[in-house]
């Protein structure tokens, strides 16, 4: 989870791999064309960090239910410009238990100063 980097499409980020996870955090009316862009792709999970009604069951059609971390934001972000998200009012991350990578993560999202949760309890 120590390499980050910006990408612009699904597909230059598939192609930077392998990788350890994914974020999924894009607008809803985004989301088909994202993930026809991981078809036949295969490896990493992707935390969904999307708002709106059946992003994560579209992530787990496409991608599998192993590959799938459901994930919810409730802290206040604002976008200052291309690629760059700034942190309006810190309130939390909740990641869903469940999957060997749900702990990691929410020890990775503490680490950077998020106050990161288990949605179920407890988190393995």
């Amino acid at each position: 989870m120590a390499r980050a980097g910006r990408v612009h499409l699904a597909a230059e980020a598939l192609a930077a791999g392998p990788y350890d996870l994914g974020v999924f955090a894009l607008k809803s009316f985004d989301t088909a064309a994202a993930l026809a862009s991981f078809k036949g792709s295969s490896g990493a999970a992707h935390v969904c960090f999307q708002n709106g009604v059946d992003n994560e069951s579209a992530m787990t059609r496409a991608l599998g239910t192993e590959r799938v971390i459901a994930g919810t934001v409730t802290s206040a972000g604002g976008q200052a410009g291309v690629g760059q998200v700034v942190l309006e009012r810190r309130r939390g991350v909740g990641i869903a238990a469940g999957h060997a990578l749900s702990q990691p993560l929410r020890e990775a999202l503490r680490q950077a100063g998020l106050n990161a949760g288990c949605t179920r309890l407890p988190c393995p």
